[in-house]
């Protein structure tokens, strides 16, 4: 343990080991083909710049036009068994889906089965917007690719894991450190014993996705402690469920199982439109909720439907506008009302009962909130992607945002939210020229520092830390909190940098700012009285805090400051 603290400088370096041998489950690749494909990276390799005219070329060479994730797969091959030198450049050149990478991290999601130990699963609320589908977890339906992905794996949580990882690789994307999310609907409403087993093979799959042996299932608790210095560590764990399942008991569960963030469906602020789809909740009960998770130190993400039945343009502006000055959400979820199959607002579609409000009135209602919404939220999404042919009416469009960024571009108009400003999608910003910004705002019964790192013209974001301080956190839940300052969040931006890569200049991710950032909140905290701090960290980063002055302290990493 020693060996490997000593070569952590920061929280962007932390998760870089030696490379794992390169495990393909997935593709099969003819003895012809496989000549083929290792004479092209050859050939690759012998350029001191690779393009698309110079790949044409060895098409044409070599009479194949092999798809990039299977060149990506001979290649490792080939590092891995013949001795061939790892290039950086070939690596980039056939990385697919570049944009996966530029939030700094790679994201794993994996579903819940709808069958958990054999049993149906029911979702003890029925919400008039919520697919139903057969087979397929609540609220959740068969085309989505990450359902089908999940179907294709029968739902086991390992086999998920590892062909998320390995499609991830034959993408080009590194996968020493990721974050993964548990989808399919309300957590709460599967069995506990179930969960209990999921959760733990989640970092067992990480732990053992790169061998070709496989080994008996440890303890979670001790998974966990081989993630720390695992080869595929888990940085960050998402679920999602209802603001009206938030207590205590629930809490120190998800922080027993390394959740550090939290997703759940506000939906609406206006009660009589919860109402009318049967929520089952009010927005009293999803800000309690959000104070709750921030007290404990999570973040959150919080979920919104325009569009709803008994809804008009005016009421979702309304809703926005609530959202923006008294809420302050960490991340957003912008998911406009679809009509689709398996629902109850379907059948009432038919009968004339709900009548949607139409596109102009929705593309209104979304620029307003990307015209207003705060520098320290984050839009996760803006549409929800469901396939064309699942929808009766709604949003159509696969690529809605593109549509958004294009209008806000003719009027001239810019988002200020972090994902429009994160670095990697700003190559010409460099992270050595930015400042520090401190931004402060009150929420939920507490102070928050959004501690960032950005250009000097403010338009680009290369990280963040979320502080909170507040003068009763909930240390009755968690008692180790008592007197402290909450880190909720510390984010760095920039494409993921694969294992023993050396810094180009352009990414975030190798110049310190994470221990920039996190002094700076460790100083705040302190001038203002408090004589700790804490940080919800994910268990795969949990070596770099100790390199810094933390200590594991039940489920948080925690400094005397």
């Amino acid at each position: 343990m020693v060996d490997i603290l000593s070569k952590i400088k920061d929280i962007e370096d932390y998760c870089k080991a030696k490379p794992e041998a390169h495990v393909f489950k997935t593709f099969k690749i003819s003895s012809d083909d496989f000549l083929k494909f290792k004479n092209i990276i050859i050939d690759l390799n012998s350029y001191s710049k690779i393009n698309d005219k110079i790949m044409k070329q060895l098409w044409i060479k070599y009479k194949t036009v092999p798809p990039k994730p299977r060149l990506m797969e001979v290649y490792f091959q080939m590092v891995e068994n013949e001795n061939f030198t790892r290039s950086i450049m070939i690596e980039d050149f056939l990385s697919s889906h570049e944009i996966r990478g530029i939030s700094g991290v790679s994201v794993c999601a994996i579903f819940l089965s709808p069958y958990p130990n054999g049993q149906k699963f029911t979702c003890r609320w029925n919400c008039h917007y919520c697919p139903n589908e057969p087979g397929q977890p609540r609220s959740y339906l068969f085309g989505e690719p990450g359902v089908l992905r999940a179907n294709q794996n029968k739902f086991d949580c390992v086999e998920q894991l590892y062909s998320r990882i390995n499609s991830l690789k034959a993408c080009g994307h590194p996968t020493d450190k990721f974050e993964v999310k548990v989808l399919g609907g309300t957590i709460h409403s599967y069995p506990k014993d179930y969960l209990e087993e999921f959760m733990r093979d989640i970092y067992y799959a990480a732990n053992t996705c790169s061998s070709k042996h496989s080994r008996e299932r440890k303890t979670l608790e001790e998974e966990q402690d081989v993630n720390e210095i695992s080869q595929h560590r888990i940085i960050g764990l998402t679920i999602e469920t209802r603001p009206d399942c938030i207590n205590s008991s629930e809490l120190i569960n998800f922080r027993r199982w390394g959740v550090t963030r939290i997703e759940i469906g506000v939906q609406h602020t206006e009660d009589s439109i919860l109402k009318a789809v049967n929520r089952g909740h009010g927005i009293k009960q999803s800000l309690k909720a959000i104070k709750l998770m921030r007290d404990c130190g999570f973040k959150e993400v919080i979920h919104l439907m325009p569009n709803l039945p008994t809804s008009t343009e005016e009421l979702d502006i309304k809703m926005i506008d609530y959202i923006i000055k008294n809420v302050c959400p960490d991340e957003v979820k912008m998911y406009p009302t679809t009509t689709t199959p398996f629902t109850q607002i379907l059948e009432d579609y038919k009968e004339g009962k709900y009548i949607p409000y139409g596109n102009e009135s929705l593309e209104n209602v979304i620029l307003h909130w990307l015209m207003n919404v705060n520098e320290w939220t984050r839009n996760d999404r803006i549409v929800r992607d469901i396939p064309k042919y699942y929808i009766v009416d709604g949003v159509k469009s696969s690529n809605q945002k593109q549509e958004f960024d294009e209008i806000m571009k003719e009027k001239g108009i810019k988002c200020k939210c972090i994902r429009y400003r994160e670095a990697g999608r700003h190559e010409n910003y460099k992270s050595e020229d930015g400042e520090l910004v401190i931004r402060t705002y009150d929420a939920h019964g507490g102070k928050e520092y959004f501690i960032s790192w950005e250009s000097k013209d403010k338009e680009v974001i290369f990280g963040f830390v979320r502080l909170r301080l507040v003068n009763k956190s909930a240390f009755d839940i968690f008692p180790e909190l008592e007197n402290c300052a909450l880190i909720r969040e510390l984010h760095v931006y920039g494409k993921t940098i694969k294992v023993n890569d050396k810094n180009d200049g352009i990414s975030s991710q190798h110049i310190g700012i994470g221990k920039i950032l996190m002094n700076k909140a460790e100083e705040i905290a302190k001038e203002n009285g408090f004589n700790k701090i804490s940080v919800i960290a994910g268990i795969g980063t949990r070596n770099y805090y100790k390199k810094i002055g933390y200590e594991k302290i039940e489920t948080f990493m925690i400094k005397k400051i």
